[in-house]
């Protein structure tokens, strides 16, 4: 044959468009994954629990107001007297973070007194009052000693809730290293299709070509009818070969189009180039197998599981606590005199110093709670053990997979230059009549059989490198650098 077709790699140069790029494309998928999305939503929950952790703390005041009549036929001097009773109360408080209790009270009371049934409060060389006024004042302070000594107990819940904000952060680098992985392999496998799809639609090429030449030939007398009807069947059967090739490059597009939740067009993604490469790595590369995101995962897990243990060993500390308590009282019939006389710096007080001790006998409960806790914290560490252990050996078997691969791509090259020269020579002794169509169509399918096993060796390689850069956590900052 006469026709000399178009090399694959001048076809990959010709009228090439312009890619979205595998750095764009990237960005594009960790902004709108919705995987990722989920994990900055866990993100935010855990900057609300450390919201809440001071949010559980406020300034309270309560305020009571109550109104008594009380004309009972029977009272003592305990039940007071037959009056009409007016009470004010109004508190502040506030729990503090370092394990305090801060308390502030006022109370003022109105009485009315019946005049019948009275007693006598100021002496009756004071006259009989009919309304006389009480005001009390009062501060407290609790301070836990023991257990929640300084507020420990607080400020580990605190640190263990801030350290989940690392744990959920750890999270989504994980997934966001997964997700690129998946990703990066959909689309490395969406550029080989679409040179696979050239390299079919090259032979369809050929096998019209031919199809032409030895009708011209038939019709000439130089070939019998057979050799056109099985260059017909040859092309017939490239022609289904292009569709499928359409039908696995639509079947990829559609795990990129999901990946990034919008529909990517076949002319977003550029082919792979059999000479190029995509990730700037080699089998020589090397990298950190300790910044793996599983392993960062787990460590984070493990240091939160620490503090929850440390938290429970706080329980096994009796209850000791520190209570001092000053109260002032004054009573008149005068309400301005009263609240000047009953406050803070009354003249009349009541202090008090207190400490209290509650000690439980035993602590099967938190017994329970500790180990069940230790269990967890040795299970994540063992898992983060075996985890690396795997991490390693799967650097090994993929360096190993990456130097059969190396040397396979170098004889396929070779293996595929050959093809071509067989092919041609095989095609001029067939115009030459020095040989059957058979062998001609075996040095194609030969070639195009070669032509693609080259291909995919590029692809697997380029997945080997990829899933290398994941071992060592590096994936995404390697495609953001390309």
């Amino acid at each position: 044959m006469k026709f000399r077709p178009l090399s694959l790699s001048l076809i990959l140069i010709l009228c090439s468009p312009a890619y979205a790029s595998l750095n764009k494309l990237t960005e594009e998928l960790i902004e709108n994954n919705f995987g990722i999305q989920e994990k900055d939503q866990q993100i935010f929950i855990s900057k609300q629990n450390v919201q809440q952790f001071w949010a559980m703390r406020p300034w309270n005041l309560n305020i009571d107001a109550s109104y008594r009549n009380d004309h009972s036929a029977f009272f003592t001097p305990v039940s007071n007297m037959n009056a009409v009773y007016q009470n004010y109360l109004a508190q502040f408080n506030k729990r503090l973070v370092w394990g305090g209790q801060f308390q502030v009270d006022a109370t003022f009371i109105r009485t009315v007194r019946d005049d019948e049934n009275f007693i006598y409060v100021f002496g009756k060389d004071q006259g009989e009052p009919k309304t006389f006024f009480n005001f009390k004042m009062g501060i407290s302070y609790i301070q836990d000693l023991g257990r929640n000594v300084f507020g420990r107990e607080e400020y580990k819940d605190l640190e263990t809730r801030e350290y989940a904000v690392s744990v959920s952060r750890a999270s989504k680098d994980l997934e966001i290293e997964s997700k690129v992985l998946e990703f990066f392999v959909a689309y490395i496998k969406v550029r080989q299709l679409k040179t696979v799809l050239i390299s079919e639609k090259n032979a369809l090429d050929r096998a019209k070509k031919r199809t032409n030449l030895i009708r011209r030939m038939v019709k000439d007398g130089l070939r019998l009818d057979v050799d056109l009807d099985e260059s017909r069947m040859i092309e017939i059967e490239k022609e289904e070969a292009v569709k499928r090739a359409y039908i696995n490059l639509g079947t990829t597009l559609e795990r990129v189009s999901n990946l990034v939740h919008r529909e990517v067009k076949e002319d977003e993604i550029k082919e792979l180039d059999p000479f190029g490469k995509v990730l700037p790595l080699t089998l020589k590369s090397k990298g950190n197998p300790h910044n793996n995101k599983i392993i960062k995962l787990f460590e984070a897990q493990i240091r939160q599981l620490q503090l929850g243990l440390q938290y429970i060993n706080y329980g096994f500390v009796p209850s000791i606590k520190l209570i001092l308590d000053y109260k002032t009282d004054a009573i008149g019939t005068g309400e301005f005199e009263v609240l000047r006389e009953g406050n803070l710096t009354g003249e009349f007080f009541d202090a008090t110093a207190m400490v209290r001790l509650e000690w439980p006998l035993g602590y099967p409960e938190k017994d329970v709670e500790k180990a069940k806790a230790g269990i967890d914290l040795n299970t994540a560490k063992m898992r983060r053990n075996k985890e690396f252990r795997n991490i390693q050996n799967s650097e090994y078997y993929i360096r190993y997979r990456l130097k059969m691969l190396e040397e396979n791509i170098v004889k396929a090259k070779k293996r595929w230059d050959l093809s071509k020269v067989v092919l041609d020579k095989y095609n001029k002794l067939y115009n030459l009549g020095r040989t059957d169509l058979l062998q001609s169509l075996t040095a194609e399918e030969r070639r195009i059989f070669t032509e693609l096993r080259y291909i995919s060796y590029i692809g697997e390689r380029e997945e080997l490198l990829a899933q290398l850069a994941f071992l060592w956590g590096s994936l995404k900052d390697t495609i953001s650098k390309i």
